[in-house]
């Protein structure tokens, strides 16, 4: 897919979706985030959450990887710019069915690097109940078919 190809308002829904497991949770926070409303299920029964949750970059996580696993051409792509407005907004429990849902919010073409654009799309990572857990926006530059003198 290229720049041109982009179109704001375009919203996109994944067919499959990601049981989270315990083992799941557990495994990321002991690598990136081992606090133990994370890694320790009997701690984390004690907190108000009533159970294991996990970290907010996990949600961060399942989002990317979704938006990759939706089979869209990603060769065009040149670069992520970043990620912005990042809202952790429900915890995400070992047993939620989680899917993504994405929509274009913004396209322009770059000033500063002819023959590219750049898209600004929000993931959001659902749960099965339709509660949004993890939102964000991200930024990315992608190849145009022509370049700006060519097709302006």
């Amino acid at each position: 897919m290229y720049f041109e190809d982009i179109q704001v308002g375009v919203r996109t829904c994944t067919i499959d979706q990601f049981d989270v497991t315990e083992g799941d949770i557990v495994a990321f926070a002991r690598q990136w985030d081992p606090m133990d409303i994370h890694v320790d299920p009997e701690f984390a029964a004690k907190t108000p959450f009533g159970s294991l949750i996990a970290p907010g970059l996990f949600g961060v996580g399942v989002a990317v990887r979704m938006s990759q696993d939706m089979g869209s051409d990603n060769r065009n792509v040149v670069a992520g710019l970043g990620w912005q407005d990042i809202q952790f907004r429900n915890p995400i429990r070992p047993g939620d069915r989680l899917h993504l849902e994405t929509e274009v919010i913004e396209t322009r073409r770059s000033q500063s690097r002819p023959g590219t654009g750049i898209s600004r799309t929000r993931l959001d990572v659902v749960q099965a109940d339709g509660t949004v857990a993890t939102s964000l926006v991200v930024s990315a530059l992608v190849r145009c078919r022509r370049n700006r003198e060519d097709h302006p």
